[in-house]
């Protein structure tokens, strides 16, 4: 399987996973490629017939295999690539799952790359805007909306 199908996989796990996605859109995916293919891979048709979220993840994971996770990561902030704002919920939620990437990292392996240092502080910032603390809600969520186009594939 090429990398960029692996790629787009990967993404789509993510976005199931933070719940950018419904399962219908894997099973799409999954269609569009037994349509295109003269021999369908086995993954492809297994995940066209899924029935649950956590399968079609799990599916997913396996088609998309041992791969960088930050290059998946930019993979789905490619999902953003052509939206005009975040609202302040949608902020927080997407800069809360990218601390967590940030934190597993730090604990399991070496530091993230560069690029994604300036998500540490995201998710407080756009929940103290939120709360009335600090900062301009739409502001935050307009910053961290561009730090995501910046680093989209």
């Amino acid at each position: 399987m090429d990398r960029e199908t692996k790629l787009e996989a990967g993404a789509l796990a993510t976005a199931l996973s933070w719940e950018y996605a419904e399962l219908d859109e894997a099973v799409g995916w999954a269609d569009r490629l037994i349509e295109v293919s003269t021999i369908p891979d086995d993954r492809i048709i297994r995940l066209a017939l899924v029935k649950s979220k956590s399968e079609g993840i799990s599916i997913l994971h396996e088609i998309l295999g041992p791969f960088d996770k930050w290059t998946v990561l930019r993979k789905f902030f490619g999902r953003f690539a052509s939206k005009e704002k975040l609202t302040p919920e949608e902020a927080s939620d997407l800069a809360k799952n990218i601390f967590k990437q940030l934190k597993q990292t730090e604990i399991t392996t070496l530091p993230a790359p560069k690029e994604f240092q300036n998500f540490w502080g995201l998710w407080d910032d756009i929940d103290l805007a939120i709360d009335g603390i600090s900062g301009d809600p739409i502001e935050v969520s307009a910053m961290i909306l561009k730090e995501i186009k910046l680093l989209a594939l």
